[in-house]
């Protein structure tokens, strides 16, 4: 369904080329330039395993709630904190449906991928895993943004990409979005294994907040048997109770 929201590669790369900057109007560089990509920040510190901003540099760079009770996942990747540039696209992306924005998104996976070859080879034997999303929403919005993440991360490490029938939600589930935290650490999802899976994964996603879903994807994957669990995102929220 997607591609009939989004145009092919050739229409896309014209309006690469021709469009202004998706965050601030300005022409010639394309739809996100070099200013506003600058703009976009990562912690000096942060967790390695849930990418929680600390406060300091700890002794092994976890936080006390990564200590006390890990995730089910071995570590966490993004771009940049879920602010200002990253939530714009993110949102005109999945709300707005804006092809601009994609293409942006897109851009700033190229720019990892080039700026994190070491990484990239970390995950050599990896499957990608597109965040499942309910069936309600894939035909409300008509795509899976991560999935079109994934997609891209697929062409510039060369990873398979795991199918979406494989794991499946129930039709209809709340939406993260509109829950507070407390709410959403309370928002179950009942994923559905429907086909043999491989033991190195590792997830997409577009942005992490509280990290509820993305736990709760987890532990479903480790009861299948994967051994090897990470997540990619664009972006990570940072909340103010930082460790």
């Amino acid at each position: 369904m997607w591609q009939k929201i989004f145009p092919t590669f050739s229409q896309s790369f014209r309006l690469l080329s021709q469009s202004p900057c998706v965050i601030c109007d300005n022409t010639g560089q394309g739809v996100l330039c070099k200013t506003c990509r600058q703009t976009i920040k990562k912690p000096k510190y942060s967790c390695r395993v849930c990418g929680q901003l600390l406060i300091g540099q700890s002794t092994d760079n976890r936080c006390r709630e990564c200590i006390k009770s890990p995730p089910a996942y071995e570590s966490l990747h993004y771009i940049g904190t879920y602010d200002e540039v990253l939530s714009t696209l993110i949102i005109r992306a999945k709300v707005g449906k804006q092809l601009s924005a994609v293409i942006a998104l897109q851009l700033l996976v190229d720019d990892f991928t080039d700026n994190h070859k070491q990484w990239g080879q970390t995950f050599a034997d990896y499957h990608l895993l597109p965040m499942p999303i309910p069936r309600s929403r894939l035909m409300q919005r008509g795509f899976n943004l991560p999935l079109l993440l994934a997609k891209r991360l697929s062409v510039q490490l060369n990873l398979p990409i795991i199918p979406q029938h494989s794991i499946t939600l129930p039709f209809f589930v709340d939406k993260q979005a509109k829950l507070n935290r407390q709410q959403r650490q309370k928002n179950e999802h009942i994923y559905r294994i429907n086909h043999q899976l491989p033991k190195k994964m590792l997830m997409i996603d577009d942005v992490v907040t509280t990290g509820t879903t993305i736990g709760q994807l987890a532990k479903r994957l480790r009861r299948e048997k994967v051994t090897d669990l990470s997540v990619w995102a664009v972006a990570r929220g940072h909340h103010s109770n930082c460790r």
